[in-house]
Protein backbone atom coordinates (compact mmCIF):
# COMPACT_ATOMS: atom_id res chain seq x y z
CA UNK A 1 0.00 0.00 0.00
CA UNK A 2 1.38 3.72 -0.49
CA UNK A 3 0.49 6.40 0.94
CA UNK A 4 -0.66 10.18 -1.27
CA UNK A 5 1.17 12.93 0.97
CA UNK A 6 -0.75 15.98 0.55
CA UNK A 7 1.59 19.37 0.16
CA UNK A 8 1.67 22.04 3.02
CA UNK A 9 0.68 25.66 2.51
CA UNK A 10 -0.77 28.62 4.60
CA UNK A 11 -3.49 30.74 4.10
CA UNK A 12 -3.69 34.30 4.44
CA UNK A 13 -1.99 36.79 5.63
CA UNK A 14 1.90 36.63 7.77
CA UNK A 15 1.28 38.24 10.91
CA UNK A 16 3.12 41.39 10.90
CA UNK A 17 5.99 42.15 13.12
CA UNK A 18 5.74 44.59 15.58
CA UNK A 19 8.91 46.88 13.70
CA UNK A 20 6.79 46.80 10.42
CA UNK A 21 4.11 48.43 12.22
CA UNK A 22 6.46 51.13 13.17
CA UNK A 23 7.87 51.29 9.60
CA UNK A 24 4.61 51.52 7.87
CA UNK A 25 3.97 54.40 10.26
CA UNK A 26 6.57 56.08 8.62
CA UNK A 27 5.71 55.58 4.87
CA UNK A 28 2.53 56.57 5.54
CA UNK A 29 3.84 59.98 7.47
CA UNK A 30 6.32 60.29 4.60
CA UNK A 31 9.18 59.76 6.90
CA UNK A 32 10.91 57.15 4.39
CA UNK A 33 11.81 57.37 1.03
CA UNK A 34 11.67 54.81 -1.44
CA UNK A 35 14.75 52.71 -0.94
CA UNK A 36 13.91 52.65 2.58
CA UNK A 37 10.35 51.16 1.52
CA UNK A 38 11.66 48.84 -0.87
CA UNK A 39 14.33 47.63 1.17
CA UNK A 40 11.56 47.18 4.47
CA UNK A 41 8.87 45.43 2.52
CA UNK A 42 11.91 43.08 0.99
CA UNK A 43 13.18 42.31 4.62
CA UNK A 44 9.80 41.44 5.82
CA UNK A 45 8.76 39.27 2.95
CA UNK A 46 12.38 37.45 3.27
CA UNK A 47 11.78 36.81 6.90
CA UNK A 48 7.98 35.59 6.09
CA UNK A 49 9.80 33.17 3.75
CA UNK A 50 12.31 32.08 5.92
CA UNK A 51 9.98 31.42 8.62
CA UNK A 52 8.08 28.83 6.44
CA UNK A 53 10.73 27.52 5.07
CA UNK A 54 12.05 26.61 8.56
CA UNK A 55 8.54 25.51 9.57
CA UNK A 56 8.63 23.00 6.81
CA UNK A 57 5.94 24.52 4.79
CA UNK A 58 6.33 22.95 1.07
CA UNK A 59 4.64 25.28 -0.42
CA UNK A 60 5.44 28.92 0.81
CA UNK A 61 3.76 32.36 0.42
CA UNK A 62 4.95 35.99 0.49
CA UNK A 63 2.99 36.84 3.69
CA UNK A 64 1.28 39.30 2.09
CA UNK A 65 3.86 41.78 3.13
CA UNK A 66 3.15 44.56 0.68
CA UNK A 67 -0.68 44.38 1.45
CA UNK A 68 -1.48 48.14 2.28
CA UNK A 69 -4.96 47.63 2.08
CA UNK A 70 -8.57 46.21 3.65
CA UNK A 71 -7.84 45.72 7.41
CA UNK A 72 -4.77 47.09 7.57
CA UNK A 73 -5.86 50.86 6.49
CA UNK A 74 -8.66 50.53 9.24
CA UNK A 75 -6.75 49.23 11.57
CA UNK A 76 -4.21 52.63 11.19
CA UNK A 77 -7.15 54.87 11.12
CA UNK A 78 -8.57 53.17 14.01
CA UNK A 79 -5.15 53.92 15.73
CA UNK A 80 -4.94 58.12 15.12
Amino acid sequence: MTSTVLPTTVIGSYALPSWLWLARDAMVTGRYGPTDIAETLEDATRIALQDQIEAGVDIVSDGEMRRVNFILVATWDALR
